[in-house]
């Protein structure tokens, strides 16, 4: 029996349903939405990053000025090459040893109280 095989209308053989557009319509949303979500999250990491980096430059100035002249307790503002503005203070402690200071410096951002980076360092003062 040739002709028991049941004949789809040409019009319906090919093609995709409605169902099937959705669904991955669905999937494709949800990926793009991942996508965007990961490249968010990686703009930001790269924004924390180059905000410590530059925190750590402002530092490590601060404490080369400390080992070259008496340091002194202070606190100051300054702009990143990226036109950023940071806060630096810089807190000189005893340490009980004849000589030698602790130096301690903290970065932030001017709209926060915590700060970005805090380092601490000895610091050998000579009498004159």
């Amino acid at each position: 029996m040739a002709g028991s095989k049941k004949e789809v209308p040409e019009r319906f053989a090919s093609g995709f349903t409605l169902l099937e557009l959705t669904v991955a319509l669905a999937i494709v949303a949800v990926v793009a939405l991942a996508v965007f979500q990961l490249q968010d999250q990686g703009f930001r990491s790269f924004l924390r990053t180059r905000q410590i980096t530059s925190a750590a430059m402002v530092a490590q100035d601060i404490l080369a000025e400390a080992q070259l002249a008496t340091p002194s307790t202070g606190r100051g503002r300054i702009e990143t090459p990226e036109g950023e503005e940071l806060l630096w203070e810089r807190v000189v402690a005893s340490t009980g040893f004849p000589g030698v200071l602790d130096v301690r410096v903290r970065i932030r951002l001017p709209q926060s109280l915590n700060p970005i980076l805090e380092v601490t360092t000895y610091v050998a003062v000579h009498a004159p």
